[in-house]
């Protein structure tokens, strides 16, 4: 690998795991695939080809991992359904909201 002139930023740990080439460019050391050498798209390469992650990148150089829908959800019990359909009569009620409105297909739920 050429020596990389002093710019005083850091080269990324995943260049380990890649083989720079001319233009730009790289090459996946475990397999011919040759990419755009942007730190980014090798670690996406890197993470989602190879199954385990090697124990030599720092932390800070792994990619975060995709969290599922339901990370992002809240279920409710019938209690706290009970508390939120209140709430909402109540702000109806309060601020003379015609019950009407929930009748308008923005309203409802699909």
């Amino acid at each position: 690998m050429p020596s990389q002139p002093n710019t005083g930023r850091k080269r990324d740990h995943i260049w380990d795991q890649f083989e720079s080439l001319p233009n730009s460019r790289a090459k996946c050391k475990h397999y011919t695939l040759e990419m755009a050498g942007l730190v980014q798209r090798m670690k996406s390469h890197y993470y989602s080809v190879h199954e385990k992650e090697d124990a030599t990148l720092e932390t800070s150089t792994s990619m975060p991992r995709q969290l599922k829908i339901l990370a992002f959800t809240v279920t409710t019990t019938p209690a706290q359904k009970s508390i939120f359909e209140k709430a909402v009569a109540k702000f109806f009620y309060s601020c003379n909201i015609p019950f009407s409105l929930v009748e308008s297909e923005h309203f409802k739920v699909r």
